[in-house]
């Protein structure tokens, strides 16, 4: 039946999300929800320096709009923007994630619901609405796929879903039809992106996001618009397309009889702490319990070795090309880490990547699947390092739960340290308390627009040195 999806589980996402107020959500959240909306627009506007995409958004957003992109002055269209704000969340891989869901809900969600909220002229509560929606829509999505398909990214897919849902939230002022027709639609026209782009080093995998959330606000505009979607699409062509163990039943999780959030998928989110590949996450943690605690000689590394779940190999490459890829090789990872001390936004970079003394160490780490530690993910992401030393003495460490997950969490001090970093790269540091406490204000009732403007005023229009400012 077309236009009409009756009491499919795109009917009942839709009408807890048209149910979805800033107001009447509970505290907790509203305090997840800001921190999560911070930690992203910090990741884009360090993302947003990088040399390998910074030509690239600089030539694609020259259409005159009304909307921001981070890291430029120049507002643009709805559509650039998004596609501009979400490519930048995945350069640096610091974006957030859901570890059940296995994706990045709030990297498509934000640059979508943001560059509609400035088109439209939206409240800090409408917008955050729109945030909350397309959020607790898209993560029960992906938790409901169990893991993607082989060789499918997970970014562009179901956070696609959940930035048409943000997307018809704004527009529709969260009409339940509205909002059922853009689950289904952006169901049929998301993306299935290919696993294996950034392994390679490809930065087409920067428009992985960048299109899942401009895709998403067309797709949310045309269901407030009037097209039309098949009913069922979610779980008759999406869900076992892109799922590897697709389970209906779990896109109406946590809702009650009424259709309203009984439980929130944002309290679940993680926030990274290390540059890499989530799946590297636990092998870092790791890696950094040895060279704090232990002073370590990298001269003297006889080997090291790694261990780590099957899973997190398929997200391994042993040659990068470039700094994209090293953000998926354990070698290289671990060897940078060894010899510059925990890995930070500036850590991983071409010239480090070719520097000697980094590629003879990667020779000497070895990395291997234990079997013993597949029933620890996706609960976690456990790991085992060892260094041993050319005099025989070794190092040891295991990680469970990665720091910044929600069995491992950042402390709120730390998550502010981490944005203020972030956005220090990109930003002149004096503009940085006046940005943080304008997005600060959103959360009870500050100017969308004052965010897009310092947004705009605080960015440098040149790289330097290393792809992000230093």
């Amino acid at each position: 039946m077309m236009g009409n999806p009756g009491s499919t589980p795109a009917r009942r996402l839709a009408s807890a999300a048209s149910a979805t107020t800033w107001t009447t959500t509970p505290e907790a959240v509203r305090l997840q929800i800001r921190d999560l909306v911070i930690d992203t627009f910090a990741v884009i506007a360090a993302g947003s320096v990088h040399p390998s995409l910074r030509p690239a958004i600089t030539r694609m957003t020259e259409d005159s709009g009304v909307c921001t992109v981070v890291g430029s002055s120049r507002p643009t269209t709805v559509n650039s923007a998004a596609l501009a704000n979400g490519a930048a969340t995945t350069v640096l891989q610091l974006q957030d994630g859901h570890r059940i869901a296995r994706g990045h809900p709030m990297s498509h969600v934000l640059p979508a619901a943001f560059a509609v909220a400035e088109t439209i002229g939206a409240s800090s509560a409408q917008l955050l609405s729109a945030i909350v929606a397309g959020y607790e829509v898209s993560a029960r999505v992906g938790r409901a796929l169990g893991g993607m398909q082989p060789l499918l990214h997970d970014t562009g897919t179901f956070g696609t879903i959940g930035a048409a849902v943000a997307t018809a939230h704004l527009l529709s002022e969260g009409d339940v039809n509205a909002l059922a027709e853009a689950i289904e639609g952006s169901a049929a026209v998301a993306l299935f992106p290919y696993r294996d782009t950034p392994l390679a080093g490809a930065t087409v995998h920067h428009l992985y996001v960048g299109l899942g959330a401009s895709t998403g606000v067309t797709a949310g505009q045309a269901a407030v618009f009037g097209l039309t979607s098949l009913s069922g699409t979610l779980e008759s062509f999406f869900g076992p397309r892109a799922g590897a163990g697709f389970d209906p039943s779990l896109l109406i999780d946590g809702l009650t009889p009424e259709d309203t959030w009984s439980s929130y998928e944002c309290r679940q989110a993680y926030y990274k702490v290390h540059p890499t590949c989530a799946h590297l996450n636990g092998i870092n943690d790791a890696l950094v319990e040895i060279i704090t605690q232990q002073r370590v000689d990298p001269d003297r590394v006889e080997r090291v070795d790694v261990s780590s779940y099957g899973y997190a190999l398929e997200y391994n490459t042993d040659k990068p090309e470039n700094d994209l890829s090293a953000r998926f090789s354990i070698p290289f990872a671990v060897a940078i880490a060894l010899l510059t001390g925990p890995l930070d936004a500036t850590s991983i970079r071409d010239d480090v990547l070719a520097d000697p003394r980094v590629r003879a160490l990667a020779a000497r780490i070895r990395v291997k699947h234990d079997p013993d530690l597949d029933a620890g993910y996706p609960a976690g992401r456990p790991a085992v390092v060892t260094v041993t030393m050319t005099d025989g003495s070794t190092f040891s460490a295991t990680a469970h739960f990665p720091k910044g997950d929600v069995s491992n969490p950042l402390t709120a001090q730390e998550r502010r340290q981490k944005a203020t970093q972030l956005f220090s790269h990109a930003f002149e540091p004096s503009a940085v308390p006046g940005l943080l406490a304008a997005l600060d204000g959103l959360t009870t009732g500050g100017s969308v627009a004052e965010v897009g403007r310092l947004l705009r005023a605080a960015c440098k229009d040149t790289i330097r040195d290393g792809g992000v400012i230093s």
